[in-house]
């Protein structure tokens, strides 16, 4: 039986989101349409077993049940594994539970605070946490770096001689591509059935701050209490060098984080951009199609999306990306997809012969 004081109001948000959620599978003006295939996307690569729409039900759930407790913070509503750390040192972790309580925990323990984050998210969280910390009358210091900012290692080095403390998402989405042989600052890692592309920015930050790397798990157990897991301190290793230092310790907390995300996938908020990280080969669509009389809408691969504005756009399931089109051709693949055409009469349906082409080339069309 549940304990968690907050049952009705977890009952509340569950029934809201699945009103919201109600239906988003063939409505292609469905408000949440892009964000679910996203996150379907990403799962159904990664093997997930579960349906997409219980998935994204309850992945919005937990969405919604983690800013309700950022919003509501009080320390006896969460429970801490293990100990504020001391001395500086850089806090790393996910987007998993409610990642952001363990700012507030460091506030609540008059910690100094620097949260280090992409440009991209800059200017709406630092609103966010300013207004949080005011709500909490917290008495701390707290600051903001961008973390792609010119010069951001040496703001943060005077606010380590300051007594601050790092908070980094390994996980954090950025404007800036990951995609690179040649670059030092990335490392490629198996997460569940991906390769990826992972920043090594938290053990280079180590090694030349020389402060330790604190991993921090956070996770709702299955009463949706929230749970924050302050690991121990992991120091950085002089006998090696600082590239050597940084992918042992990338690979060491993906590993960690891996072991909690197989457990509660619906948690992890960057299903949505996932994709993001991926090495590019894994990009490239493997599934074969053998030829046949019938030509069909490739419904494995495309689907649609209908903005606000009767914008209609094609959205690609292996590439995780869309397309604007026209409306005449959203008609003319709709129908495909639900009419059986044979590929001597295709040519009737669509008589630019440049167009057809395209559309197999593309495997729009099968």
């Amino acid at each position: 039986m549940s304990t968690n004081k907050y049952d009705k109001i977890i009952e509340t948000i569950r029934n809201d989101v699945n009103t919201k959620t109600n239906g988003i599978i063939n409505n292609y003006n469905h408000q949440y349409r892009e964000f679910f295939l996203m996150v379907q996307s990403n799962i159904i690569r990664n093997k997930i077993d579960t349906l997409a729409e219980f998935f994204f039900s309850n992945y919005l759930f937990y969405n919604h049940l983690s800013e309700f407790y950022q919003n509501n913070f009080s320390i006896e509503n969460v429970e801490i594994e293990g100990n504020v750390f001391d001395l500086p040192c850089i806090y790393v972790t996910f987007h998993l539970g409610s990642y952001k309580l363990i700012n507030f925990i460091l506030g609540f323990n008059q910690k100094k605070v620097c949260l280090v984050i992409a440009q991209n998210t800059l200017k709406r969280e630092r609103e966010k946490y300013q207004n949080l910390y005011d709500v909490y009358n917290f008495k701390f210091d707290f600051e903001i770096v961008d973390a792609e900012a010119v010069g951001a290692i040496f703001r943060m080095k005077r606010l380590i001689e300051k007594g601050y403390s790092l908070v980094l998402y390994l996980d954090g989405k950025t404007e800036k591509s990951v995609e690179s042989n040649s670059d030092k600052s990335i490392t490629l890692i198996k997460v569940l059935e991906d390769t990826i592309y992972a920043k090594k920015g938290a053990g280079i930050l180590s090694y030349l701050l020389k402060i330790p790397i604190i991993p921090v798990i956070s996770y709702f157990d299955s009463s949706y209490k929230a749970i924050i897991k302050i690991n121990n301190p992991i120091y950085p290793d002089f006998n090696l060098g600082i590239s050597d230092y940084a992918e042992k310790q990338t690979v060491c907390l993906w590993s960690m984080f891996s072991d909690y995300l197989k457990i509660y996938p619906e948690q992890w908020e960057a299903w949505s951009y996932f994709h993001v990280f991926l090495k590019n080969e894994i990009k490239k669509n493997e599934i074969k199609y053998e030829f046949a009389d019938v030509m069909n809408f490739n419904e494995k691969r495309y689907t649609f999306i209908i903005d606000e504005e009767e914008n209609v756009f094609l959205f690609d399931k292996t590439l995780v990306s869309k397309s604007k089109i026209s409306v005449h051709l959203f008609k003319i693949l709709d129908f495909v997809k639900m009419n059986s055409i044979t590929r001597n009469d295709i040519g009737e349906v669509i008589k630019n012969t440049k167009l057809l082409n395209n559309l197999i080339e593309q495997e729009i069309l099968i």
